[in-house]
């Protein structure tokens, strides 16, 4: 089940997909990628947006970084799991500081 948080911050996505002009090419390419990479995930065009945004509109570079997040996260689970930020551990240690 989906969290949805409010922000405050103007994000480009957040109110759903926002038009892009000439980045349709981008997303058919890595979509069409995607489609021959059984390890990977289903994911929406809005997830595949933001990867291409964090790579500049490359699609090599957004292929790379997609491998890379997905195997990192499914052959690290912990690294993404249990980030309570009420953990009185993690508490002891942001008071630290």
């Amino acid at each position: 089940m989906p969290v949805h948080v409010k922000t405050t911050t103007k994000h480009p996505f957040i109110d759903g997909l926002k038009e892009i002009p000439d980045k349709k090419k981008e997303l058919q390419r890595v979509r069409t990628w995607l489609n021959t990479q059984p390890h990977l995930p289903e994911i929406s065009d809005e997830f595949i947006f933001l990867f291409l945004h964090a790579c500049f509109w490359s699609v090599d570079r957004t292929k790379v970084c997609m491998e890379n997040y997905f195997t990192i996260r499914s052959s690290s689970p912990l690294l993404f799991s249990g980030r309570n930020v009420y953990d009185p551990k993690l508490q002891a240690l942001l008071n630290m500081a």
